[in-house]
């Protein structure tokens, strides 16, 4: 019989099967063994042997000769250990029976290290603690009078000594042999204040903050300062940030005296931000650093907006936007300011449309609504013609939800996340090539690279409004 392709294929997938060389985390079992023992071929008493993996394992009997066995399925990884001994090999991958899963261990053998702790007069330093870390786990918190210290570890180790109102010289010893000199010098940290507001990119305060202090001094608190006002006092070199729901923070380093040490909280990362406030001809600029401009298809008109100026869309205009891909963005916040002078059929105010014929936008028929290719349109909700408001929605996995003037007003699930879209061949705001435009202004549009929480819709809209 001649076998064609095909029937090599299903011949060698039976045969994979049947003998238990295809494996997953619920098929056959298997056995593998070893020996765990000594540089001297002797067992070592008190070992650990450890099964991770698809199927999870703890051996700590062997027989007189180091050796164990065990039934596992899956791939798993063995990992033998001892607080006296290092191990050669560290660890062992197994995917099927192996009667060699040996180990060797090597003995770490104790050595003595000390040293002295002292401030920069040479005097005892009262509270200090010293923290040594790695095959041996210590704590030291008793010196002698003049500071002298002492202790026996093993294998590799770091020292350090931790106190909140000194800084030391050095900051700590790796250490891997005896050593009587580990000495460490104290100087004092002179407390100073620090003070600052917690405010969004908007410059309004956000309520329910924590500021965070990390470096030589640590600490945390609640800022309850209705404004964002908060003030401590620190020691030395700090990193102070914050946390709030909704909002990223970056980091600021102190080292002084400082009372405008202002956390700055953006609502999360934009992808694009149009202000209609800045343009280069025909070019709508892109206020982040990705460059995404966009190009007027009419006429560039401007009138006042929320903030600053706004783009006015004639009925025949429309603003296109370069090719972008939406394959690393699973989720996503639009978010923009309509104020359209009349309601219509299909009116577009946004649009994406993809290589594969899916496509998205949102559009007024009287009512705000969206249209998702193939989810099928989303839920209705009315604005005021002649009025400013805001327009935002979030796509989060399978989900979107619609806000109204920073209230959720809406949601529905679809077939498919946005990032599933892919390339983008055609992006506008305002029209298309074949709905009729909007007439009426826009402002403030933005595109963010993940679905804010409702704190951030909640901003962007306040942002707009104060």
């Amino acid at each position: 019989m001649k076998l064609t392709r095909i029937n090599i294929l299903v011949l060698a997938l039976v045969l994979i099967f049947t003998t238990g060389c295809f494996l997953t985390p619920g098929g056959k079992t298997y056995v593998i063994s070893g020996t765990i023992v000594d540089t001297d071929g002797a067992p070592i008493d008190g070992v650990i042997l450890e099964i991770t993996g698809d199927t999870e394992l703890v051996i700590e009997d062997f027989n007189e000769h180091g050796g164990w066995e065990a039934e596992v399925k899956g791939t798993v990884t063995v990992t033998p250990s001892h607080r006296e001994f290092n191990f050669e090999p560290r660890e062992i991958e197994v995917r099927r029976a192996n009667k060699n899963v040996n180990f060797i261990g090597q003995h770490i053998p104790p050595y003595n290290i000390g040293g002295r702790i002292t401030d920069s007069e040479g005097n005892l330093i009262e509270g200090v603690i010293l923290e040594i870390t790695g095959d041996a786990n210590l704590t030291i918190a008793e010196f002698q009078e003049n500071g002298d210290w002492e202790a026996e570890v093993k294998g590799n180790i770091t020292v350090t000594p931790v106190h909140p109102e000194y800084n030391f010289e050095p900051t700590e010893y790796d250490v891997n042999q005896a050593n009587p000199a580990l000495d460490f010098v104290g100087t004092y940290l002179e407390p100073y204040t620090i003070s600052g507001q917690i405010l969004n990119e908007f410059g309004y305060p956000i309520q329910a903050a924590r500021v965070v202090i990390t470096g030589q001094y640590e600490d945390e608190f609640d800022v309850e300062d209705e404004n964002g006002a908060w003030s401590t006092q620190v020691r030395g070199l700090v990193y102070v940030t914050a946390i709030a729901e909704g909002y990223e923070f970056g980091t600021i380093l102190v080292d002084e005296e400082d009372d405008a040490v202002n956390l700055i909280g953006a609502v999360g990362s934009l992808l694009i931000h149009y202000t209609f406030d800045e343009f280069e001809t025909n070019v709508v600029v892109d206020e982040t650093s990705n460059g995404i401009n966009g190009e007027v298809n009419g006429n560039l008109n401007l009138v006042d907006g929320v903030i600053g100026q706004a783009f006015f869309f004639d009925g025949e205009t429309f603003i296109d936007m370069p090719e972008i891909s939406l394959k690393e963005y699973p989720n996503l916040t639009l978010s923009f300011w309509v104020n359209p002078e009349q309601l219509g059929s299909w009116v577009m105010m946004f649009r994406m449309w993809g290589q594969l014929d899916d496509f998205f936008f949102m559009f007024l028929d009287d009512q705000v609504t969206l249209f998702w290719a193939p989810a099928g349109y989303g839920p209705e909700f009315p604005i005021p013609v002649d009025e400013w408001s805001h327009l935002a929605l979030t796509c989060t996995d399978n989900m979107v939800i619609f806000y109204l003037n920073g209230e959720e007003v809406g949601a529905y699930g679809t077939p498919n996340k946005i990032s599933d879209m892919g390339q983008l061949d055609s992006i506008s705001i305002g029209g298309g090539d074949h709905n009729p435009h909007l007439i009426g202004a826009m402002d403030d549009f933005r595109i963010y690279k993940q679905a804010l929480p409702p704190e951030g819709i909640e901003a962007i809209y306040s942002a707009g409004v104060k």
